[in-house]
């Protein structure tokens, strides 16, 4: 008779001591599935679904490095795209001093390097106003046009390297000079030539210019040395 009130008591305590380390499994899996769903959060956000199919290309920064693993990126730096290969257009690069008298609508001819023999023909849709750099380390600055293509293919894909030519003027032998050493007064422009005294100077008739360099129409001929600066006449 003495046993049972014991035995009662000690069941009562064990119910109590599984509820409670019952309630703290439970709560451990609470604290684990909320982990596992914030893991997940982030997992679903390092993923990028695309819109829709299509072929992917890497896009380039400024030097025309394409991304790489373990790269930093900045927020909203595109990284790739899925462009439109209905109308294809052509990326150009012209050097600076050769890009005199360049517009829209000017004809272009150009071949693909994998076929070099069947040439295809353009215009010019788009030109940047200031040349850039476009390697490092490189001083030549270089103006970007976009080019639309008359005819349209599947033999165009994005990637691909072209060599374009672009008739801007009729050939014609120029004098170019760099823009800087051109100087004005209230003759007008002028440079400074230089002569066995000396520098003197010498009134010159101004061309075609763009950023960089001007066209010497009159009062210079080939072979004569002019100042990159102005000097004060002697040498």
């Amino acid at each position: 008779m003495l046993k049972r009130p014991t035995l009662i008591g000690q069941s009562e305590q064990f119910n109590s001591s599984a509820q409670g380390e019952l309630d703290l499994l439970n709560m451990k899996s609470q604290q684990h599935q909320s982990k596992i769903n914030l893991l997940d959060g982030n997992l679903s956000s390092l993923e990028v679904v695309a819109p829709h199919d299509g072929l992917l290309t890497h896009s380039v920064d400024w030097y025309g490095e394409k991304p790489r693993a373990g790269q930093t990126l900045w927020p909203g730096q595109k990284i790739a795209g899925l462009p439109d290969t209905s109308v294809m257009q052509i990326k150009l690069y012209v050097k600076e001093r050769e890009a005199i008298n360049l517009k829209q609508d000017h004809v272009i001819e150009f071949s693909l390097i994998s076929t070099p023999n069947k040439t295809f023909s353009g215009k010019i849709s788009k030109l940047s106003p200031f040349p850039k750099s476009i390697k490092r380390q490189d001083p030549q600055k270089y103006y970007e046009i976009t080019a639309s293509i008359d005819e349209q293919g599947d033999y165009l894909r994005p990637g691909l390297k072209v060599v374009a030519n672009i008739v801007a003027d009729q050939p014609a032998e120029k004098l170019l000079v760099p823009k800087f050493s051109v100087f004005a007064d209230e003759e007008g422009a002028y440079v400074q030539l230089k002569t066995a005294s000396g520098f003197s100077k010498a009134q010159v008739t101004l061309g075609a210019s763009n950023l960089s360099h001007v066209e010497i129409v009159k009062g210079l001929s080939e072979g004569d040395e002019i100042a990159l600066v102005e000097q004060d006449g002697k040498l």
